[in-house]
C-alpha cells in the first residue's frame, strides 16, 4: 500500500474532491462537453441535408404545430413535400425531433442551434452510464465507464451531429439503471419500462434491440422479478401501452416500405461484402450453392454481417467506410479498448453466474442483430447498441488487468501477472497517443477531406442569398446540390405557414421567389440569383460570378452568380 499523505497535501485534497460522487461526475461532463460543443459549426464541416431537414421540421412543428409536410403533432415526420429526388417514405423519429423544438424555438437557425440537442443527448448517456455501472459495482468503476465513453471517437461522431441514433444510447442507459433499482425498489420498474418503450421512438434499430435488451435482463433476474409480482406485471402493461402505437405502424403503416427495402430478408443483396466474400470463393462448390439460393443466402449474409461487428476491421482498424459516420477513417474503437475488451470477456465467462455479467454478455450478442438484418454492413449508425456497453465493459477490463497484476502470493493465477502487465503497458501507451491523434485528426485539417460528404457551404450561402435576393428577383438553386432548397427552407429562416404544402417542390417554394432548376434552363433575368456548382458556373456562357464558397482547403465549390445581360 502506498504510505498515506498528510491532510494538507495536494494529492490528498485531490483524492478527497475525486471521490465525491457530485465533483467525479461533474468533471466528467465538463471534459465531455468541451469536447462536443468545441467548434461545433466547424467540425465536421458542412451540414448534411438530414440535419437541416430534422432542423427544419422541429422549427416548424414548435413554430405552427405542423411539419413541413402539413401534418399536425406527427408520431412520424414523413417528409413526403420535400422529395425532390424522388425517395418516399423518409421518415424521422419523434423522440429526436420533438427534443429539438425547444432548442429550435430558442436559438435562431444555425449550425450550432441544429447540433445542440444531440450534445445534450450525448451528456445525458454520459451521466446515465455513471449511475448504471454505480449501481451495479462501485463508484471507481462508474468514473471509467463514464470517463470512457466522454473521450470515446464513436459516441463523439455522433455527439456532434444531429443525427437521430444519438438519442438511443441516452434512452437505452436511463432505462436499464432504472430496472436495475427497481430489482430494489419496484416503482422503478415502470419508469425503466416507459423508457424502453420510448427507445423504440428513437432510432429503427431499437425496434429489434430494445426487446432483445429487454429478454436479457429478464432472463438474468427472472427470480427476482418473479418475486417482486405485480409491479413487474404492471411495467410490463406500461410498456406495451408505450410501445402500442410502434407495433401498429411497424404492421400497417406505408412508411415502413423504406425499411422494407433496407432489410436482408426482401432487399437487393448483389453488392453485399457476405456476397463478395462468397464470390472469391469456388464459384462451383459451396459458395455457389449459398449464392444461387435464397433461403441459404440470406442466414449466411446476416451470420456474416454478425459477425463483422466483432472483428478487428470494424473494431479497431477501418470502421464504418461512410465519411459522416467515422470522419477520421479509423476503427470504431482506439486501440487501446483491446485488451480490456479482452480481459472484461474473461471476467464476464468467470461471473458467469452472476446477473450482472449475464445481463451484460447478453447485451454484447444483442448488440448488432438488428444492424446485421439490414443492407451495407458494417453500420456505425446501425450499431450504436453497442454504446455504452463497450465502455463500462472496458472499465471492467481495466480493473481486472490492474487485479491480475497484482496476484496474493501463492496464487494460482500468479501466470495472469505477465499477461495483465502486457495489457496495461498496451493500454498505457496506446491511450494518448491515440487520443491526441484522434483529437488532431478531428478539430484539424484532415477533417477538411470530408467537406463535401457534409454539403460544406449551403447553410452560409442559403442565408446570404436570401439576404441578398432584390424585392422581385428570384434565387434559382441548381438540382446538383443534393437537396440544396432545405438550406433555404431552415437557414434563411422562411416562414412555414407560407409554403404551398402538397406541392412539388417549386410550387411550395414559389411565394418565397425560390426555385429548384439547373443553370442551363429558366430565367435570364440578371435581376436574379443563381446558386450552382463551380464546375456547372465554369460550362455556363452566359452566368457572371458574384462570389463564390470555396471548400475549407481552398478547392472551388459553390458558386453565386448572375446572368450577363443580353
Amino acid at each position: 500500500m502506498p504510505e498515506q499523505t498528510s491532510p494538507e497535501s495536494a494529492p490528498s485534497r485531490i483524492a478527497g474532491f475525486w471521490s465525491r460522487p457530485a465533483a467525479q461526475l461533474g468533471v466528467i461532463l465538463v471534459v465531455a462537453a468541451s469536447l462536443r460543443l468545441y467548434r461545433l459549426e466547424e467540425a465536421p464541416p458542412g451540414i448534411y441535408c438530414d440535419e437541416v431537414a430534422l432542423a427544419a421540421n422541429a422549427r416548424s412543428i414548435g413554430r405552427t404545430g405542423t411539419d413541413l409536410s402539413g401534418v399536425t403533432l406527427p408520431l412520424y415526420s414523413e417528409e413526403r413535400s420535400y422529395e425532390f429526388w424522388g425517395a418516399r417514405h423518409i421518415v424521422y423519429q419523434p423522440v429526436y425531433l420533438y427534443a429539438s423544438i425547444p432548442f429550435a424555438l430558442a436559438l435562431d437557425p444555425s449550425i450550432f442551434a441544429a447540433r445542440l440537442p444531440s450534445v445534450v443527448f450525448a451528456l445525458l448517456a454520459i451521466a446515465g452510464t455513471w449511475r448504471l455501472v454505480r449501481k451495479l459495482f462501485d463508484l471507481r468503476t462508474a468514473a471509467l465507464a463514464a470517463g470512457l465513453l466522454a473521450l470515446s471517437p464513436w459516441h463523439l461522431q455522433f455527439s456532434r451531429i444531429g443525427f437521430e441514433a444519438i438519442s438511443l444510447p441516452a434512452l437505452t442507459v436511463w432505462a436499464v439503471w432504472c430496472l436495475w433499482e427497481g430489482l430494489e425498489r419496484p416503482r422503478y420498474l415502470f419508469g425503466g419500462a416507459v423508457l424502453a418503450g420510448l427507445a423504440t421512438y428513437a432510432y429503427p434499430v431499437a425496434k429489434v434491440f430494445v426487446p432483445l435488451l429487454l429478454a436479457v435482463f429478464v432472463a438474468a433476474n427472472f427470480a427476482a422479478l418473479r418475486r417482486i409480482g405485480r409491479p413487474a406485471l404492471g411495467a410490463a402493461l406500461a410498456l406495451a401501452v408505450v410501445v402500442g402505437p410502434n407495433l401498429y405502424l411497424v404492421a400497417t403503416d406505408t412508411q415502413q416500405e423504406r425499411v422494407h427495402d433496407r432489410m436482408i430478408l426482401s432487399g437487393y443483396l448483389e453488392n453485399e461484402r457476405a456476397v463478395a466474400f462468397l464470390k472469391a470463393r469456388d464459384a462451383g462448390g459451396w459458395a455457389g450453392t449459398v449464392i444461387r439460393h435464397r433461403p441459404l443466402l440470406v442466414p449466411f449474409v446476416f451470420a456474416y454481417n454478425y459477425a463483422s461487428y466483432f472483428l478487428p476491421d470494424f473494431l479497431f482498424l477501418n470502421g464504418d467506410p461512410n465519411p459522416r459516420h467515422n470522419s477520421t477513417a479509423g476503427g470504431a474503437c482506439p486501440f487501446y479498448y483491446a485488451p480490456l475488451l479482452i480481459a472484461a470477456l474473461a471476467t464476464l465467462i468467470r461471473d458467469r453466474r452472476d446477473p450482472r455479467a449475464r445481463f451484460l454478455g447478453g447485451w454484447l450478442l444483442a448488440y448488432p442483430v438488428a444492424a446485421s438484418l439490414t443492407l451495407e454492413n458494417p453500420h456505425a449508425i446501425r450499431a450504436i447498441p453497442a454504446l455504452p456497453l463497450l465502455e463500462i465493459l472496458c472499465a471492467l477490463g481495466l480493473l481486472a488487468l490492474k487485479s491480475w497484476s497484482q496476484p496474493a502470493p501463492g496464487s494460482p493465477r500468479r501466470w495472469l501477472e505477465p499477461v495483465a502487465s502486457v495489457g496495461g503497458l498496451i493500454v498505457l501507451v496506446a491511450f494518448p497517443f491515440e487520443l491526441v491523434g484522434y483529437a488532431e485528426k478531428y478539430y484539424g485539417p484532415t477533417m477538411e477531406s470530408t467537406a463535401p460528404e457534409w454539403q460544406h457551404g449551403l447553410a452560409e450561402a442559403a442565408a446570404r442569398l436570401k439576404r441578398e435576393q432584390g424585392p422581385d428577383a428570384w434565387v434559382r438553386v441548381s438540382p446538383a446540390l443534393h437537396n440544396g432548397y432545405l438550406y433555404f427552407v431552415y437557414f434563411a429562416d422562411l416562414d412555414p405557414r407560407d409554403l404551398r404544402r402538397g406541392a412539388g417542390v417549386n410550387e411550395q417554394l414559389a411565394p418565397f421567389r425560390i426555385r429548384v432548376e439547373p443553370p442551363t434552363s429558366g430565367s435570364a433575368d440578371p435581376r436574379d440569383l443563381w446558386l450552382l456548382t463551380d464546375a456547372e458556373w465554369k460550362a455556363s456562357r452566359r452566368l457572371e460570378k458574384v462570389w463564390d464558397i470555396p471548400y475549407p482547403d481552398g478547392t472551388p465549390h459553390l458558386v453565386a452568380a448572375r446572368r450577363s445581360a443580353p
